[in-house]
């Protein structure tokens, strides 16, 4: 699944099942190195610690999210932001950053430790 302009809106839902993932949006990679979460390519929470990393820069954003929340994941490729729901209450805005405007991007979770997972919904 990949998301691009010509649909002005994007979603995604993961339910947390277990651990610390990060769940966001990120462009393609082109090789392993580029994995990184703190290139201009990724944008993300942080389910252990409710902090968005944007770049690899986190900033406070919401609380922990507890395992078995559902996380919606909202692109606005108009209006250039990344917002989440958590259990369907709004989170408000995690990005707003122009790079989010154009391009390709895909979904994403990323897993630290051994255990971490989600659920695709």
């Amino acid at each position: 699944m990949k998301y691009k302009k010509a649909f002005a809106k994007q979603y995604f839902q993961v339910q947390q099942v277990n651990g610390g993932a990060l769940i966001g949006i990120a462009r393609k990679y082109k090789n392993p190195e580029e994995r990184n979460l703190d290139k201009p390519h990724s944008h993300s929470v942080w389910v252990s610690n409710g902090k968005s990393y944007s770049s690899g820069l986190p900033k406070d954003y919401t609380s922990r999210i507890e395992n078995g929340s559902i996380i919606e994941v909202e692109l606005d490729m108009h209006a250039g932001t990344l917002s989440y729901k958590v259990d369907g209450i709004a989170k408000g805005i995690a990005v707003s950053d122009k790079s989010l405007k154009e391009g390709e991007w895909y979904p994403t979770a990323h897993f630290g430790m051994n255990g971490d997972s989600v659920r695709i919904k």
